[in-house]
C-alpha cells in the first residue's frame, strides 16, 4: 500500500508542477577553489598546458598579463628563498626587460626577468647564501658594466623554471597572485597532473608553502563536482537535482575558506572537486540546463545537505548533528527507495567485544573491557540521539551519529543486541540522513518526478530559483 500511496501522491504533485526556475541572482561568475593550502600546501609544482602559457599578476578585479608564450608548455613554480643579484634599472614592460636580460646572458650570466610590484627589472643569479650572492657580485656588474645590489630572500617571492631548469621569471607582489592562463582558451591547465577548466593562481602565506587555487567559472566548477557526488548516469532529472544542490551549497558557502584567500576547497570539507577528468556529458548537460539555479528558503540560498540510503524516512538536521533546527531540513517520509537496489537500506555488522574495545582504543578511547552497548535514546525516525559504551573501567556517552565513526556503521539508525561476546548492529541507510536520500531520488526520478519536485520533496517550504 504505500508503494500506491506514493505513486498517487507523485500523480498530484505532477499535476502542480511549477514552471521551470529562473536563475538566482546573487551567484558570483567566477569561484576560487583551493587545490592546496595548509597542510596540504607544497613548495613547488609542475603546470603543464598544451599550447604554452600567460603569466599575470591578478586579484579579483583585475588581472594584468604580462608574459606570453606558446612555446613555454610545462613550469615549474616554486617558492623562491633565494639570494639573488639586481641590477640598476627599471623596464616599462616584460617585453623590454626580457631583451635586457638576452644581451646580459649573452656575456655568460644567468640572468631572468623579474615581475616586481608591477615593474620590471633584470635579476641575475640564484645563490643559496648572502656569500654566495656577494661573492658574485663583482664579476657580474663589471662583466655587465652595470651596477648592481645582493637582494635577500622574500616571504611573497615565487620562481618560474622551465621544463630545463632554467629560469624564466620571478615574481615577487605584496598585494596580487600569481596567475597562470592557458595561451590556447581551449586548452587546460594542469598542476602536478590534474588539469582544470579556468586558471591557476599561486600565493606565499606567511608561515606555509604555496597556496595553489583554481580560479574557474562557477558553472565550469559544477562540471567537476557533479560527477563525483552522483552516478552521472543515472536519470537525468537526479543529476539536475544534484546540480542544483551543488550550485546551492557554492552559493551558500563563499567565505567558508576566506582566511586561506579562496572560497571552497576540493574536499568532502566542501564538494569533491575532481577537475576535467572527473566530467561526463550527461552531469554537464545537468549543469547547463538548470545553469544559475540554487535552493532557496525565504529568498536565500541555502546550504543544503545529502547522502545515500535513508532506510525508509530521512533526519531532521538537529538530530544528526546537534544545533540549530533549520525549518528546511526537516525529516520526511522516504518510501521512493527501492530496497533492492539503495546501497545499505538494510545492513548488518557484528563486533566482538574485543573489537569493539580495540575500535575505541584507535580512536583515544580507553574504558577497560567492553560490557555494554546501549543506545539511550531515539529520534522519532529511528535513530540514535544518545549512545552508551560500557566497560570495565568507565563509560564513554556519544552524541547523535558520532557513534558510526569507530565502528564504521553505515548510519545511526539502529539497534544493538549482545549474544555471548558478539555485538550485532541491525541498521537501516547509508549516511547521516539529513537532506535528500540520492536513491530515494532516484526512485522519484524514476517513477516520474522532475529535479525540483524532488527537491522540494526533501527539502521542506524551499523554492528553487
Amino acid at each position: 500500500m504505500k508503494r500506491i500511496g506514493a505513486l498517487l501522491l507523485g500523480l498530484c504533485i505532477l499535476g502542480l508542477s511549477a514552471l521551470p526556475a529562473a536563475a538566482y541572482d546573487g551567484l558570483p561568475g567566477k569561484i576560487k577553489i583551493g587545490l592546496y593550502y595548509g597542510s596540504r600546501a607544497q613548495p613547488s609544482y609542475t603546470v603543464t598546458c598544451e599550447g604554452g602559457m600567460e603569466i599575470a599578476y591578478e586579484n579579483d578585479s583585475m588581472t594584468q598579463i604580462f608574459a606570453r608564450d606558446s612555446t613555454v608548455d610545462t613550469l615549474t613554480i616554486s617558492k623562491n628563498d633565494s639570494y639573488h643579484i639586481e641590477l640598476v634599472g627599471t623596464y616599462p614592460t616584460y617585453l623590454d626587460a626580457w631583451n635586457q636580460a638576452l644581451t646580459v646572458k649573452d656575456k655568460g650570466f644567468d640572468a631572468f626577468v623579474a615581475a616586481v610590484n608591477g615593474t620590471f627589472k633584470i635579476w641575475v643569479g640564484t645563490y643559496g647564501t648572502e656569500q654566495e650572492a656577494l661573492d658574485q657580485l663583482k664579476p657580474v656588474t663589471q662583466g655587465v658594466g652595470v651596477e648592481g645590489i645582493v637582494l635577500y630572500p622574500h616571504a611573497r617571492r615565487i620562481l618560474l623554471r622551465l621544463w630545463d631548469n632554467r629560469t624564466w621569471i620571478t615574481v615577487q607582489d605584496n598585494d596580487n597572485y600569481l596567475g597562470i592562463y592557458p595561451h590556447d582558451p581551449t586548452k587546460y591547465i594542469a598542476i602536478n597532473g590534474t588539469q582544470y577548466r579556468g586558471n591557476l593562481r599561486f600565493d606565499r602565506r606567511t608561515d606555509s608553502d604555496m597556496t595553489a587555487i583554481n580560479y574557474v567559472g562557477l558553472e565550469e566548477y559544477l562540471y567537476g563536482v557533479v560527477p563525483k557526488e552522483v552516478t552521472p548516469t543515472w536519470n537525468a532529472e537526479v543529476v539536475k537535482a544534484q546540480a542544483v544542490m551543488a550550485r546551492s551549497f557554492a552559493a551558500s558557502n563563499m567565505n567558508k575558506f576566506a582566511s586561506y584567500g579562496f572560497n571552497l576547497d576540493d574536499t568532502t570539507t566542501s564538494q569533491v572537486y575532481a577537475g576535467v577528468a572527473a566530467e561526463h556529458p550527461s552531469s554537464n548537460a545537468a549543469v547547463d540546463a538548470t545553469a544559475g539555479q540554487v535552493v532557496t528558503y525565504q529568498g536565500e540560498a541555502v546550504p543544503v545537505y545529502y547522502f545515500a540510503t535513508s532506510g525508509g524516512h530521512t533526519e531532521s538536521v538537529e538530530n544528526v548533528w546537534g544545533g540549530e533546527a533549520l525549518p528546511y531540513m526537516r525529516g520526511v517520509p522516504d518510501p521512493y527507495e527501492n530496497p533492492e537496489e539503495a546501497t545499505n537500506y538494510t545492513w548488518t555488522k557484528t563486533l566482538s567485544k574485543e573489537e569493539v574495545k580495540q575500535a575505541l582504543a584507535d580512536s583515544g578511547v580507553n574504558i577497560g573491557d567492553i560490557t555494554a552497548i546501549e543506545v539511550l535514546s531515539y529520534s522519532d525516525a529511528g535513530r540514535a540521539l544518545s549512545t552508551r559504551i560500557t566497560g570495565t573501567e568507565g563509560t564513554k556517552d556519544y552524541a547523535y551519529e558520532n557513534i558510526r565513526f569507530p565502528f564504521g556503521l553505515p548510519s545511526h539508525q539502529f539497534t544493538v543486541t549482545l549474544e555471548g561476546d558478539t555485538f550485532t548492529f541491525t541498521g537501516k541507510g547509508w549516511g547521516h540522513g539529513a537532506g535528500l536520500s540520492q536513491w530515494g531520488a532516484k526512485g522519484m526520478a524514476d517513477n516520474g518526478y522532475s529535479y525540483d519536485q524532488i527537491i522540494k520533496h526533501y527539502f521542506t517550504g524551499v523554492e528553487i530559483g
